[in-house]
């Protein structure tokens, strides 16, 4: 006598998928929430501002500033004129060529 096995194929087949269903959706919340708990550590362990850069001083006026050492006379020599200046028109007229 032959045995019908289709009944039982058809049994394990549901129990199987009510089982993977199960274990994915069970999956899925854990993954949820470990998600949503890496987040919440995460905003509460952040790490400290950076300090402000100290504003940046522009290389022309470290220039003009060490031009301050020089004397009128030497400033015109470097500019080219022996014409009357003030100093800061002579070291405006260095940093300007």
């Amino acid at each position: 006598m032959k045995t019908d096995w289709s009944p039982h194929i058809e049994r394990t087949v549901r129990n199987a998928a009510a089982v993977l269903v199960a274990v994915y959706t069970a999956g899925y919340i854990l993954g949820e929430w470990v998600h949503a708990l890496n987040d919440a550590i995460a905003n509460m362990i952040k790490p400290a501002p950076a300090p402000m850069a100290p504003p940046a001083i522009h290389p022309l006026m470290a220039i003009a500033d060490d031009m301050q050492a020089y004397t009128v006379k030497q400033l015109q020599a470097m500019v080219g004129t022996k014409r009357r200046m003030r100093k800061a028109e002579l070291i405006a007229q260095l940093i300007t060529c």
